[in-house]
């Protein structure tokens, strides 16, 4: 299977190339920067890297005539919400515009490529406890620009699929955990601080934001499991949540990363970190993903902590 990653030196792409040269794929991938190219120093040499940033329609053609994917992965675009705050514009113009231009070139193709169009759990925004667990069919209150340029990627996959007939399948991730996650996240900033505390190089306190809020998390491997299943044998023109159908306070989360090391530690609420939450828990069901394609999560939250906080002490 020839396969073509948009995003592959982030946290889920490099995740995801690893998986896909497991199950004997040829990779490509794409990024608009070697920025993060640690992300990828496992498959350096394994898969065919280009540096292309979907921004340039140009680029993208030229790019899928010569590589002519079976299947494209669509991970690339900003990821975080609080940075969609910020600057929405920006999170539009690379989530949005980026998605299109890429659409429009996968469709002038003489073959198209299927599509894993990865959408996010943050589009339910703002749900209420009588919508849980969340299914593929609840209801979107996008609460940010990130969440609303996900609505819109929904969208666009069900507008080229009827209107074209773009083999489109959407695989909407919920909060999905592991090393490699970059700051800025909630369990690798735990991670970073409990690791730097360990090692000496800050004070012994945890600064921290909202820890009584609940969301389902997954491990990063399980999810990359998840996009290929759903790349290869998922129903075009379906969406597939990709979950644990559970979920966790995210104290817990913190006192399981702090028990796990032994070191003494104060946890300090940090007015810098706090954010209006309407999302006060998240939880998923993944059963039509294992109902149509056999998908279960497999790794435990423990052992995604405890790789988390491995590899920030590494870093």
């Amino acid at each position: 299977m020839k396969s073509l990653i948009t995003g592959v030196t982030g946290f889920g792409g490099s995740h995801l190339a690893e998986h896909l040269l497991s199950a004997g794929d040829e990779v490509h991938g794409i990024a608009r920067s070697l920025d993060r190219k640690e992300n990828i120093a496992s498959v350096a040499g394994k898969i065919v890297f280009e540096q292309v940033d979907l921004i340039d329609r140009e680029a993208i053609d030229a790019l899928l005539r010569t590589v002519q994917p079976e299947v494209i992965y669509h991970l690339a675009g900003e990821a975080s919400a609080a940075r969609s705050l910020q600057n929405p514009q920006e999170t539009v113009r690379q989530n949005v515009i980026g998605t299109v231009n890429l659409l429009e070139s996968a469709r002038r193709l003489a073959r198209p490529p299927r599509i894993v169009l990865v959408t996010s759990s943050e589009m339910y925004g703002n749900v209420r406890l009588e919508d849980i667990p969340l299914t593929e069919a609840s209801p979107l209150r996008p609460l940010h620009a990130y969440a609303l340029s996900k609505v819109v990627l929904h969208y666009l996959g069900r507008m080229y699929h009827a209107t074209f007939g773009l083999p489109i399948i959407e695989a909407r991730a919920f909060n999905h955990i592991g090393p490699r996650q970059s700051a800025g996240f909630v369990v690798p900033d735990f991670a970073r601080q409990i690791a730097e505390i360990a090692a000496g190089k800050q004070e012994p306190v945890v600064r921290v934001g909202n820890l009584e809020d609940e969301r389902d998390f997954t491990d990063v491997r399980d999810v990359a499991r998840a996009y290929r299943l759903i790349g290869v044998q998922g129903r075009v023109g379906e969406v597939y949540h990709i979950c644990s159908g559970r979920s966790w306070k995210i104290r817990s989360v913190l006192e399981t990363l702090i028990a796990s090391t032994g070191v003494r530690v104060e946890v300090v609420v940090d007015p810098a970190k706090l954010r209006p939450s309407k999302m006060p828990v998240i939880r998923g069901s993944f059963e039509k993903l294992d109902r149509e394609l056999s998908w279960k999560p497999e790794i435990p939250i423990e052992k995604s902590l405890g790789d988390t906080l491995q590899y920030w002490k590494e870093c």
